[in-house]
């Protein structure tokens, strides 16, 4: 086996190795260095050089275990990043919410510190008798034990109702307040394990937004700072450590306010810091992995695309000559022979017409669908797009008792394409909106010059609002809605409208999306760049 993939099977060796060194090199440097050049240096001084030790050797190993968790664990929190929908306006609201793997990746990071905590409560405490007061055990093993029960209690609720978000919070602060008991009861500010606290606060960033990151930080010094308050006012009895070297002082280091409170300080400005550059890393990597989803979705989907517009158009080529037979026999046998044939008869065979017609608008919206766009583009103004498809539908718009509103936007830029192409585009959505409308209802059209941002930087266009205040769309079926075959419209649609859009539009440079709610209407909207961006992306007219 490799080098490479002994460290794929064991991937926090490596971290573990690194963290050990630098702790030895640190306090091994120390130590030769107090031992030699420092010997004989004020006892106050040397308490404060040991808080500049300990403050090292917890930023280094905090970023240390930090860039090791985020490279090894973010990418499986596929649910800190929902897979976004293309919509834009979707885009713009989403908000980064964890679940519950999440949850649960925390729970077994608590195991495996329960497991530690363990080791280290039977040795230090039972073996080696580090804690000098005898009252100290129980309380030390009862916090481990509240350890152990706790994970059992959020194991068992993990998938309930709660949301994620809160779970995890109220792991942390459970944890927190036990950490600070521990740590009290083992020798308070003396304990060089007061650091672990700072795990929290990188297991915080990356779980949680900012502002929960930096809750967790303000929890976690107001805690720490507590206990060293208490212990200093002597409202809580400082419980000393045997390997601490007290014999070395005139009194306890939790006693001596200006090591107190400079420690508190320290710590806090620390832990913020961390949180701070934990988050922004994270949040960045968050980034990172949402314009990959991004990417590998309009790649996924355009590979989907051209998948299902060869086989459309081969199923479509070979349904249209037989299914156009099928409609002139009918056709023919109704005008010649309807005065002889039974009623029953004409009936059925009126119903095979009606099916039959069905059957060629499908596959006319196949072949419309697999054929590639090769019209010529041209400059063209978009109210007159829009005003002409108006008159071609204004028949369904005042038949259906509906109101119409206009909001055109001066000027408007020209954009380069196809007239017929973009009024397609226009009267799929304003019959889609009159359907929508079946007791009546407004249709809202805007025209408006707008700028879209795309990855090489925001273009300049022209934006078309089609909108309707009908019985709108759940969210769940937005995404879908401009995937061949599917419709909200029953056996009444065929679902390739809103998909031959999306070809025409995107042929044109443009994007297409929508948005809806049940019961609110909905609004499906289209950007097409201007005519000078086209032309300066595609080099000249088509």
């Amino acid at each position: 086996m490799s080098a490479e993939e002994q460290r794929g099977r064991n991937p926090w060796g490596i971290v573990w190795v690194v963290c050990a060194a630098v702790i030895a090199v640190i306090f091994g440097g120390y130590e030769l260095i107090e031992r030699t050049i420092l010997r004989g240096t004020d006892p106050n001084v040397l308490h404060y050089l040991h808080i500049l030790r300990g403050v090292t050797c917890t930023i280094v190993v905090a970023c240390v275990v930090t860039w090791r968790l985020l490279k090894l664990h973010l990418p499986r929190f596929h649910m800190i990043l929902p897979l976004p929908s293309l919509s834009p306006a979707m885009v713009k609201s989403e908000r980064f919410m964890p679940n519950i793997e999440a949850v649960q990746w925390l729970i077994v990071l608590r195991w495996i510190a329960f497991v530690i905590l363990c080791a280290i409560l039977v040795i230090g405490v039972y073996v080696m008798d580090m804690v000098n007061e005898e009252q100290c055990r129980l309380p030390l093993t009862v916090c481990a034990l509240l350890v152990g029960i706790s994970n059992i209690l959020y194991f068992a609720f993990s998938r309930s109702a709660v949301e994620p978000r809160k779970q995890i919070i109220v792991q942390m602060i459970s944890d927190l307040i036990l950490l600070s008991c521990l740590i009290h009861y083992s020798g308070g500010i003396e304990n060089v394990l007061f650091f672990v606290y700072v795990f929290h606060v990188i297991l915080a960033s990356i779980l949680l937004s900012r502002a929960d990151a930096f809750f967790i930080s303000a929890l976690t010094s107001f805690l720490f700072s507590f206990v060293a308050v208490m212990e200093l006012s002597r409202v809580l009895p400082h419980n000393t450590l045997k390997i601490f070297p007290h014999e070395k002082m005139a009194g306890h280091l939790a006693h001596a306010p200006t090591y107190v409170l400079t420690l508190c300080a320290i710590s806090g400005i620390i832990v913020f810091v961390i949180a701070y550059l934990t988050s922004s890393v994270a949040e960045r990597l968050r980034g990172e992995m949402k314009k990959e989803k991004e990417t590998f979705i309009r790649v996924f989907q355009a590979n989907k695309m051209t998948a299902i517009g060869e086989l459309a158009g081969n199923v479509a080529h070979e349904i249209n000559n037989p299914i156009g037979i099928i409609m002139l026999k009918i056709k023919n046998l109704l005008a010649d022979e309807r005065e002889q044939l039974p009623p029953k008869i004409v009936g059925s065979l009126e119903k095979m017409d009606h099916h039959a017609q069905r059957v060629a608008t499908i596959v006319k919206g196949l072949l419309d669908f697999a054929r590639p766009s090769v019209e010529r583009k041209d400059y063209i103004d978009l109210r007159d797009v829009v005003e002409e498809s108006l008159v071609l539908t204004g028949m369904a718009i005042t038949g259906g008792k509906i109101a119409l509103e206009k909001e055109f936007t001066r000027p408007l830029p020209k954009i380069m394409g196809n007239f017929r192409e973009i009024q397609q585009v226009v009267i799929n959505f304003i019959n889609n909106a009159v359907d929508a409308m079946p007791d009546g209802g407004t249709l809202t059209i805007r025209l408006q010059s707008d700028s879209f941002r795309k990855e090489n930087g925001a273009i300049f266009g022209v934006r078309i609002d089609v909108g309707d205040t009908g019985v709108g769309v759940p969210p769940e079926y937005i995404p879908h809605l401009f995937t061949p075959f599917f419709t909200t419209k029953g056996k009444k649609g065929t679902g390739l409208g809103l998909a031959i859009c999306q070809g025409l539009v995107k042929s044109h440079g443009g994007e297409i999306w929508a948005e809806s709610a049940v019961g609110e209407g909905a609004i499906f909207h289209v950007f097409l760049p201007s005519a000078d961006v086209f032309e300066s992306a595609t080099g000249g007219k088509q």
